[in-house]
């Protein structure tokens, strides 16, 4: 996940905002 920013935004859409 620190790998890939990409990812990290994905996770904020899904997760809301719980990937920061």
């Amino acid at each position: 996940m620190k790998s890939h920013p990409f990812k990290q935004i994905f996770t904020i859409t899904v997760n809301g905002e719980d990937a920061y």
